[in-house]
C-alpha cells in the first residue's frame, strides 16, 4: 500500500510540475510580456514589457465645455509613443493618424494600430 501511495504522490507531483511549466514556458523562454495602459482615449500595448511606464496628457478646454487632445505621451523602457493631435509618433518616426478608441501596439519595434501593421511615413 505504501508503495502505491508513494508512486501516486510522485506521479501527481510530476504532473503538477509539467502543467505549471508548460503554461508559463512560452513567456519564460522568450522573455517577453506586454505592458498595457490607457492613454487618454487610446489603449497601448507595448512588448517587451517595462517596469516603469510614464505618461503625460495635454488637453485644451473649449468654451462649450468640450476638450481637445493636444498631446499624449507614454514612455515605456526604450519605447516612446507620442500622439500629437491625431498624428502617431513612435520613437521619433511618424506612423500616420489615429482616432479615439484605437489600440496602438508596439511589439519589438513593430507598430500596429488596431492589429494592422503601420510603416513609418517620416521622421518627426
Amino acid at each position: 500500500m505504501k508503495a502505491k501511495l508513494g508512486k501516486s504522490y510522485c506521479l501527481s507531483a510530476v504532473i503538477f510540475f509539467l502543467v505549471i511549466f508548460s503554461s508559463s514556458s512560452c513567456q519564460w523562454l522568450n522573455g517577453s510580456s506586454t505592458s498595457e495602459t490607457k492613454l487618454g482615449p487610446f489603449r497601448l500595448m507595448i512588448s517587451p514589457a517595462c517596469e516603469n511606464v510614464s505618461s503625460h496628457i495635454e488637453t485644451k478646454k473649449h468654451a462649450d465645455g468640450s476638450e481637445e487632445l493636444l498631446t499624449a505621451q507614454c514612455d515605456c523602457g526604450g519605447t516612446s509613443i507620442l500622439i500629437r493631435g491625431t498624428q502617431l509618433i513612435v520613437n521619433g518616426q511618424t506612423y500616420g493618424t489615429v482616432k479615439d478608441d484605437d489600440t496602438i501596439s508596439v511589439r519589438n519595434g513593430q507598430v500596429l494600430v488596431n492589429s494592422k501593421t503601420r510603416s513609418a511615413t517620416g521622421q518627426n
